[in-house]
């Protein structure tokens, strides 16, 4: 870990994202926690949500949003004496934490940017008398359906109905349905990367040729052959390799007759990052956007923290990137694992066996899950430098949000 004392502590930025009830991005949630000597421990809340603003800006919000609405955590001094307004008004929501207390000083402030065009929304929220100026003017209430009980929840849908109500720490497809048929409107948790339905059924033929295109892409040396062999298997893969080559993107002047020349003219860069987008989107039919946003982001994460090691980034990639084929495929780990031959390091680190790549994955996960004790821990084990880490991440996003997934 950086000496404090000596160099500028590392700021770790996470974000969660928020659906709608189509299970399309509504917006991300910031979750910030400064490491080492400097870290937030509940004494100072002031200064974790100023530095959340501060971290945003340097990071870049253009990064952390891709354009949709950002969910900040605000204490009442963010909110009373301003700060919170670094941000544009039309694409950010204060998030008030439960422990702010409504007096008439941070009503007022909340009326005045609201005005400016913010939304408001109450964290955590309790229904209790006090928090009655709050609700007036709150465009959004957050319910934790972890521990709110379900007579708690449908309370809250009916009373509040002409709220937006978000549904938060979701973690199952049962309780997303149960929070959307009570009204709620937005939805954050993961819920949405977990499988509907894991069984021992076979993975449809369709889906199992996309996994070995990715399995053939990820290879240190792509094989035109091979991509072209199963591309030719999957009529719909190859239709849209097609669209992609008359696209405006290529302006090829000679004529093109056959996959495997069309690919050779792509190059094998654009090549590799074409098939990684359409295979992971096509097996994901059905499945939120975000799933395979999420399963490229892990994939570059994994496949950056292991540079310093000397892992294979080969292995690492596919390792964040099978990582979330269970929800995708809605079958199990072990099915997968079985049908598609991965390397053995990988299918062990799949299955929970302890390794090198397994740390650095579960690194990624307590990453993404803004479990900043966790990451501190498995980073020193690593012996990977906090700055790593977060640069790392921040690349990842960057390079996932420049696939053009949408």
């Amino acid at each position: 870990m950086p000496d404090s004392t000596t160099a500028v502590p590392t700021r770790f930025v996470a974000r969660q994202p928020i659906f709608d009830c189509r299970q399309k991005v509504a917006g991300y949630e910031l979750l910030f926690r400064q490491t080492g000597q400097n870290s937030y421990t509940g004494s100072d809340p002031d200064l974790a949500s100023k530095k959340v603003l501060d971290t945003a800006v340097l990071v870049g919000l253009n990064v952390l949003s891709n354009g949709h609405n950002i969910f900040v955590n605000c204490t009442r001094d963010s909110v009373v004496n301003g700060y919170v307004s670094l941000f544009p008004p039309q694409q950010t929501v204060v998030e008030l934490l439960e422990t702010v207390e409504p007096d008439s000083e941070l009503v007022s402030a909340c009326l005045a940017l609201k005005k400016a065009g913010y939304r408001v929304a109450l964290d955590d929220f309790v229904d209790e008398p006090r928090f009655a100026p709050l609700v007036k003017l709150a465009d959004i209430i957050k319910v934790d359906f972890r521990l709110s009980p379900a007579a708690v929840r449908m309370q809250l849908a009916r009373k509040y109905a002409d709220k937006q109500l978000l549904a938060e720490k979701v973690e199952t497809q049962q309780e997303f349905a149960e929070a959307a048929k009570l009204g709620y409107k937005l939805f954050q948790g993961y819920f949405f990367c977990k499988p509907i339905m894991v069984s021992a059924r076979d993975i449809a033929a369709s889906r199992a040729t996309y996994l070995r295109v990715l399995q053939v892409t990820n290879a240190p040396d792509l094989d035109f052959f091979k991509v072209e062999r199963l591309v030719k298997s999957e009529p719909a893969l190859c239709y849209r390799l097609f669209r992609y080559l008359n696209s405006a993107a290529f302006a090829f002047h000679t004529e093109i007759k056959s996959i495997v020349q069309a690919l050779t003219l792509v190059g094998e860069r654009d090549v590799r990052k074409w098939l990684i987008v359409a295979c992971a989107s096509m097996a994901a039919e059905g499945k939120p956007p975000e799933l395979v946003n999420l399963a490229l982001v892990r994939a570059r994460f994994c496949e950056l923290l292991g540079r310093p090691s000397k892992a294979s980034e080969s292995a690492l990639f596919m390792l964040g990137l099978f990582s979330l084929m269970e929800a995708i495929l809605d079958t199990s780990m072990q099915m997968i694992v079985e049908q598609v031959q991965l390397s053995s390091e990988v299918s062990a680190a799949l299955l929970g066996g302890q390794s090198h790549l397994r740390s650095i994955y579960e690194l990624v996960i307590a990453f993404e899950a803004a479990e900043w004790g966790v990451c501190e821990q498995l980073a020193k084990h690593l012996a990977i430098p906090d700055d790593t880490v977060c640069e790392a991440h921040l690349n990842a996003v960057e390079w996932a949000q420049g696939l053009h997934l949408d």
